[in-house]
């Protein structure tokens, strides 16, 4: 059986899932995990980091899993011990 997806970096192409078409995510744009991480990696607070992915229109949801808010946590403590340049 042929794989129902087909991806292709190209901005704009779709990509075919079963039965429907879904247009692909423009690759400017990190996703909601990829923007949290980047903010944890900063040493951003937790509840900061929720604030700021709803300001970016982002769906929070992501981050309510229990391996992801430690691994945000594990991010943020190592932030702040890093000293900064």
């Amino acid at each position: 059986m042929p794989c129902p997806l087909k991806s292709s970096m190209v901005t704009g192409q779709v990509i075919r899932r079963r039965d429907r078409a879904v247009p692909n995510r423009m690759p400017d744009k990190p996703t909601a995990l990829e923007r949290a991480f980047e903010l944890a990696d900063s040493g951003t607070p937790f509840a900061q980091i929720r604030m700021q992915l709803i300001h970016e229109g982002h769906d929070r949801s992501h981050l309510e899993g229990t391996a992801v808010r430690k691994q945000l946590a594990a991010r943020i403590a190592a932030a702040k011990k890093t000293p900064a340049r």
